[in-house]
């Protein structure tokens, strides 16, 4: 026989004292378990009753655990899934995560859609690293590719137009082949497409090479030492050097002529 004869309200739970089989017994129980199982005054419980309260207060415990995780920032079902789940075993996992989605605490459709709003919107980022972010937080191509589609080529020339606009403020240290080729590589890092990054690149041309007085930085390399030359081998090893550095070709035989 299992009586319940005592329940002390503590700061964030309860305890409830029980007679089991004429031995005291005491356990920690959530105050959702105290609903669920009615457990507001002394009573006789069933064997089913103890087993369930028992099973109950684990599922409870680490649903909270689960929200305080999740009010700490957004998550996707996968990384509560992941978070839970080397702490208990997987029949609590499947009820914790399901209680979560019915009571809407995780969603994974809204998480993507204002994810990428947020992304978008506050950082210079493309669609492909977009969708390795999301997908390394457990979600599903069909998921993420679903909501990318709102991230149209019109907006990816939006954000590198931005970028352009900030990198040409100021004058350029590079020849403009490396600036080029810098800029490319960066926008692409930052996960834009590459036809769509050449495309802007080749309009902002002219806006590029503005900011970079070639001449000026082609002199100074040349006053470098380690740019002296003697003979011709030694003039054309300096040729291929500063060409393999970016430098326009006619400039090169001009100045170095």
């Amino acid at each position: 026989m299992i009586k319940l004869t005592k329940i002390v309200k503590n700061k964030n739970d309860f305890t409830i004292h029980l007679e089991v089989d004429g031995k005291p017994e005491s356990k920690r129980i959530t105050p959702q378990t105290v609903i669920n199982y009615n457990l507001l005054k002394p009573k006789t419980l069933t064997e089913e009753d103890y087993r369930g309260i028992q099973k109950d207060n684990i599922k409870e415990r680490f649903y909270n655990r689960a929200l305080t995780y999740i009010n700490y920032k957004p998550r996707t079902t996968s990384e509560v899934r992941t978070y839970l789940s080397d702490k208990t075993d997987q029949t609590v996992v499947d009820g914790v995560i399901a209680k979560l989605i019915d009571n809407h605490f995780l969603d994974d459709d809204k998480y993507v859609k204002e994810f990428i709003a947020e992304e978008k919107s506050y950082k210079l980022i493309g669609p492909k690293k977009l969708k390795a972010k999301l997908f390394n937080k457990g979600l599903s191509n069909v998921l993420i590719n679903k909501h990318l589609k709102n991230y149209t080529k019109a907006t990816q020339e939006s954000k590198i137009k931005q970028f352009l606009t900030k990198e040409t403020r100021n004058s350029i240290k590079k020849p403009y082949i490396k600036a080029k080729q810098s800029i490319k590589r960066k926008l692409h890092t930052k996960g834009f497409d590459l036809a769509v990054i050449d495309s802007v690149i080749n309009e902002h041309e002219l806006a590029i090479k503005d900011c970079i007085d070639e001449r000026m930085l082609l002199k100074k390399e040349l006053e470098n030492p380690r740019y002296f030359y003697k003979t011709d081998h030694e003039k054309q090893k300096v040729k291929r050097k500063l060409l393999n550095k970016g430098y326009d070709y006619e400039l090169l035989i001009e100045l170095l002529d």
